[in-house]
């Protein structure tokens, strides 16, 4: 196989990246990965397309999109909401809102969590999250 990524980063306000695998025969796409952030003030985003063969991962999903949307609220405070979506099924697989708070030593984030997966008899959930991190030691947390 063909492995390929190229990347452009326009500064911490703009970035575009690609990465592909190409099957070593006829050189068709078996995985596309197509990334875009920016920032405009105290809102940033980003989003992620991803195309994936059948072959590759059989019975999970070949198109998905996944998007993140922040906002800065004050020093230190920022809201984030993300989705997660499978453009095959048409569903959102994950959703999520959370309140980060960060500063040069800590970690603090309270998240809430949608999943519309379906393993087996364990269908949607939702659930909170509490992540707490210090910048030397890592991060731990629990849902």
């Amino acid at each position: 196989n063909w492995v390929g990524a190229v990347q452009a980063d326009l500064g911490h306000n703009f970035g575009v990246d690609a990465r592909f695998q190409l099957d070593d025969r006829k050189l068709g796409v078996q995985r596309l990965d197509l990334a875009v952030r920016g920032a405009v003030g105290r809102v940033s985003g980003s989003a992620r397309y991803s195309s994936v063969d059948e072959t590759l991962s059989p019975g999970d999903p070949q198109h998905e999109i996944v998007a993140n949307v922040g906002l800065q609220l004050a020093r230190g405070w920022r809201m984030q909401f993300g989705v997660t979506r499978d453009l095959d099924s048409d569903t959102n697989l994950r959703q999520e809102i959370g309140a980060i708070y960060e500063d040069d030593c800590t970690f603090l984030e309270l998240a809430y969590t949608r999943s519309e997966t379906q393993a087996g008899s364990i269908g949607p959930n939702e659930g909170i999250q509490i992540r707490v991190g210090l910048r030397s030691l890592g991060a731990f947390g629990g849902s």
